[in-house]
């Protein structure tokens, strides 16, 4: 594996004590262009990380990702300066889509996704650690209050200014698609 950089600018700096804790939080947002759902594949940019995703009808409709770059910030919400790098990972397995059920390994986040077919085809996942000025950075899983349930086709975001971290779906795109996101802390 190799680290891959993103030089997000920095905008104030901070000194920390020993005891401080520095929270990594979304800034800049993007949106990936429009995907064929039954086949696609999608990988976030170096440095960033996925944050929401988008479907609307059956394994023909279209597909967009949301995707972010990071920054740091101490506890009264001063930007820290540093540098971001997103260690990716290989792809998961296979899984059918209809009956899908993936989440990242402890401490990563979801930064691709591949499909193949309709409801029963194929999906494959993709996770990365993040690192802050070489340090890993830690995934705390959220609560109940920030997954988010959507059905499949029914063309809604599903997404938070947070790193998503697992994602389930089951039926065809009359199903409902869950996905937990994560908060970030270095």
């Amino acid at each position: 594996m190799s680290k891959q950089q993103n030089q997000t600018e920095t905008t104030a700096a901070s000194t920390l004590d020993a005891k401080s804790t520095i929270l990594i939080v979304v800034d800049r947002q993007s949106t990936s262009q429009s995907f064929k759902e039954s086949n696609h594949s999608f990988t976030c940019p170096t440095g960033t990380i996925m944050i929401g995703r988008h479907h609307s009808g059956d394994e023909n409709g279209q597909t967009l990702y949301m995707y972010a770059t990071l920054k740091a910030v101490d506890s009264s919400g001063n930007t820290v300066p540093g540098t971001f790098e997103v260690e990716n990972s290989g792809w998961s397995s296979p899984q059918k889509e209809s009956s899908s059920d993936f989440a990242a390994p402890r401490n990563q986040v979801i930064t691709a996704r591949e499909h193949q077919g309709d409801e029963n085809g194929q999906t494959w996942y993709k996770t990365g650690q993040i690192y802050f000025n070489d340090r890993l950075c830690y995934i705390e899983p959220e609560g109940d209050d920030l997954k988010i349930t959507v059905k499949e086709s029914a063309g809604v975001w599903a997404k938070k200014d947070l790193p998503i971290i697992h994602r389930k779906h089951t039926g065809d795109e009359n199903g409902n698609t869950t996905y937990y996101f994560g908060k970030i802390v270095s």
